[in-house]
């Protein structure tokens, strides 16, 4: 047996005959177990509607206080979320189509409808508005979560970026471009423009890396100096990989570039080869020394080795 939908439904009407054949065709309903409440005014339709829930007003458009299209704009200004169908006579379909753009979900036209065709409507009515403020919540939680990692980014220094590996265009994140020396949004990047602000003697490095990557498919892990505007320097940490784009489904060379310079050693590129060596002849000093000298002067001459 087939499970009626119960639906609350705000009907606002002022004729009486027209109200009374929508009721009886709610009440024919195999789809729906209805529960109808009335208003005979666009005023007290509103009223009802703040003091009560409702899923779903079918609105006549000719009401005493309201007539035409301001009748379901007056309505959906006051309640943007509220599911409508809109109920209209036979010379009214452009402004039945225009209320549909406005944001009522439906609409039917007086006379051309019976039990099923009205719940059949009033089930897909409210079945699209469920979908729509679903899709609502998502988006604007994408939004949400999009500024949550712009505000990350910024803290941290960070960009995210994408390369289209056949015509070298670029998606920079805005922290990107700041971290570049660009005006957020000032460009339409590319690779030569990512390429730019490094400096000459790291160029080589970092172009060699991005050409590994692409050829080979690994990843790739660099740091090295950019000179942006008014000479400023900056030591940046930059890693990638071929993936699947975010943005076009197609495969891209993607990653992040963060600006290092303010975190301790950035500055400094430690050679470990070199240090290696002080710490051999530093070892050595210790093992040749006469023993009777002084610990303090040994002490001394191995730090004085492994600084210079």
């Amino acid at each position: 047996m087939l499970t009626k939908k119960n639906v609350s439904i705000l009907l606002i009407e002022d004729n009486p005959a027209d109200a009374k054949l929508v009721e009886v065709y709610l009440g024919e309903s195999p789809l729906l177990q209805a529960r109808i409440e009335r208003a005979t005014e666009l005023r007290k339709g509103m009223l009802m509607l703040e003091e009560k829930d409702f899923d779903i007003v079918l609105l006549d458009l000719t009401l005493p206080d309201s007539a035409g299209f301001d009748t379901v704009k007056t309505l959906l200004r006051e309640f943007p979320g509220m599911t409508v169908i809109v109920m209209t006579g036979l010379e009214d379909n452009t402004i039945a189509v225009n209320s549909v753009k406005e944001g009522a979900q439906d609409f039917i036209v007086k006379g051309q409808f019976d039990s099923n065709l009205l719940s059949r409507t009033i089930i897909y009515a409210i079945e699209r508005s469920s979908l729509q403020n679903k899709l609502e919540d998502y988006a604007k939680a994408i939004r949400i979560n999009e500024q949550r990692l712009m505000d990350a980014q910024s803290m941290a220094r960070m960009g995210n970026w994408e390369l289209d590996v056949v015509n070298n265009q670029m998606y920079w994140s805005d922290e990107v471009f700041r971290i570049l020396g660009y005006k957020e949004g000032s460009i339409e990047p590319t690779l030569n423009d990512y390429l730019k602000p490094i400096a000459n003697t790291d160029i080589d490095h970092v172009r060699a890396a991005l050409n590994r990557t692409m050829e080979k498919g690994q990843p790739f892990q660099v740091e090295y100096k950019i000179i942006t505007g008014k000479n400023m320097q900056k030591t940046v940490a930059n890693r990638g990989m071929i993936q699947k784009s975010k943005l076009t489904n197609g495969l891209c060379l993607a990653g992040t570039i963060q600006d290092i310079s303010a975190y301790p050693g950035a500055q400094q590129v430690v050679d470990l080869q070199a240090v290696s060596e002080k710490l051999r002849k530093a070892l050595a000093l210790a093992s040749s020394t006469d023993k009777d000298t002084p610990v303090s002067t040994l002490i001394r001459e191995s730090l004085n080795l492994l600084e210079h």
